[in-house]
């Protein structure tokens, strides 16, 4: 299981549209629909419904986002305090003029 996949995912949760998620994303709608056929087949269940008018989520969403939301924050703070750790702040300088 990817990021790149659980982003995806969250997007078309988050805009309810595979063609939202992909101007958003910035992916090809074919790599979008890739992704989520992968993440559901890994995952045994069906997460959207599909229409040829629109998406809609299935029951399993109210189990299923929240720990993708989980799961992408956490990752996400992992790189950020990795980034804090390895460039830490600079330290800030007062400059004093006197005339």
């Amino acid at each position: 299981m990817n990021t790149e996949i659980l982003r995806c995912v969250q997007a078309v949760f988050q805009r309810k549209s595979f063609s939202a998620a992909v101007r958003d994303y910035g992916v090809t709608q074919p790599a979008l629909l890739n992704g989520v056929a992968r993440l559901e087949h890994m995952l045994s269940i069906k997460l959207f419904d599909r229409s040829p008018r629109a998406v809609e989520p299935t029951v399993h969403r109210a189990r299923i986002l929240p720990m993708i939301d989980r799961a992408l924050a956490t990752l996400d703070a992992v790189a950020s305090e990795a980034r804090r750790l390895t460039c830490p702040a600079t330290a800030t300088f007062a400059w004093v003029f006197h005339p």
